[in-house]
């Protein structure tokens, strides 16, 4: 009986030796697993586009488009607008999880005054980091992680607006002027 707990050991060793599936394969421990292929999805390269149009044309026309670009490190935004009020100064440029027409509602703008009626393009091209992009969409939802998916999101051109209404003299105040909805950019 002896000799047949040790054939028995034999050929228990060498079934479990054969194939590539084992812990006794030196591949099995340094094959790729579900983890590896996971962080190769998240930091791979993908566009964004998004047409940008005036929340009114009774305020403005303004018109254009932006490209984002995301790799492992860097994001490379490009701004193109047409038909911008000479008067309006573009402040700031920001993605949000509102709708524009949402956006639009909260921020109800008079007419822009152009005193000269004078019309601008606007170009501008942004770099910045993944890493600085994530953190400003988990600011906006703590959910986010490293998710750089911004299909769906509103890109908001903000513009410094004269406002006429104040007593105090020419003061501006920041306001969302324009706006468009991101989309995967087709390859």
């Amino acid at each position: 009986m002896g000799n047949k707990n040790y054939l028995f050991f034999l050929s228990v060793l060498l079934v479990g030796s054969c194939g590539d599936s084992t812990p006794f394969n030196e591949d099995y421990w340094s094959s790729s697993g579900p983890s590896e292929e996971k962080a190769e999805e998240v930091i791979r390269e993908i566009s964004f586009t998004a047409v940008i149009t005036t929340f009114s044309e009774d305020v403005a026309n303004i018109s254009g488009s932006v490209e984002m670009n995301i790799n492992e490190t860097d994001v490379i935004t490009v701004t193109n607008l047409s038909d911008l009020p000479q008067s309006l100064m573009v402040g700031q440029r920001s993605i949000s999880n509102q709708t524009c027409s949402e956006i639009a509602a909260l921020y109800p703008l008079a007419p822009i005054t152009n005193n000269t009626l004078e019309f601008k393009n606007y170009n501008y091209e942004d770099r910045g980091s993944r890493e600085a992009l994530l953190a400003d969409l988990n600011q906006a939802n703590s959910s986010n992680g490293d998710s750089v998916n911004l299909e769906g999101k509103s890109y908001v051109i903000m513009a410094y607006v004269e406002n006429i209404n104040s007593p105090a003299p020419r003061t501006t105040a920041l306001y969302p002027v324009a706006c468009g909805t991101l989309e995967v950019k087709s390859e």
